[in-house]
C-alpha cells in the first residue's frame, strides 16, 4: 500500500502501516493539509517520489516481496476475525446484544439510570431508543 497522508489521524494510520506493520510504503509527505485548503498547499509530493514508492511496492526485490507477504499474512488474520467464531464476530455480537436488550443501566454524570421499555415515559436527558427497532 502506498500511503499519502493530508489529514489529521491519517499521518498515525501512515506510521502503522509503514513503521508498525511494514505493509505501506510513504510518499513522504509531511505537512498536513487543512480542509477546504488543498488547492492553496501546493504540490507537496513530486511525481518522482510517487514513482519510487509505487515502484517499492511493486518491484521484485525481497524487501518488496517480504511486505506482499505480510499483508497476505494480515489480510488472512483480518477475514478470520469477521468470520462466525472469530473475534470481530464476537464482539459486534456482543454489542448487539447489550443494545438489543430492554433493560440496560448507563453512567451518567456518576448515576445510573434505566433506560425506557417502549412506552415508559422516557426523562428529557435520555435519547428517545425505539427497542422495536432493534434486532
Amino acid at each position: 500500500m502506498v500511503t499519502w497522508p493530508q489529514f489529521q489521524e491519517q499521518f498515525y494510520n501512515e506510521k502503522l502501516l509503514v513503521q508498525i506493520l511494514r505493509i505501506g510504503v510513504s510518499v513522504g509527505a509531511q505537512n498536513v493539509v487543512h480542509l477546504g485548503e488543498e488547492e492553496k498547499s501546493g504540490v507537496m509530493v513530486t511525481s518522482a517520489e510517487l514513482t519510487k514508492a509505487i515502484e517499492m511496492v511493486m518491484g521484485d526485490g525481497k524487501e518488496s516481496e517480504d511486505r506482499r507477504k505480510r499483508a497476505k499474512t494480515l489480510g488472512k488474520i483480518a477475514n478470520e476475525a469477521i468470520e462466525e467464531e472469530g473475534s470481530s464476530y464476537r464482539n459486534i455480537t456482543r454489542l448487539i446484544q447489550v443494545v438489543a436488550r430492554k433493560e440496560e443501566t448507563i453512567e451518567e454524570k456518576g448515576g445510573r439510570h434505566r433506560l425506557q421499555r417502549e412506552g415508559d415515559e422516557i426523562p428529557p436527558h435520555l435519547p428517545r431508543l425505539h427497542h422495536s427497532a432493534l434486532p
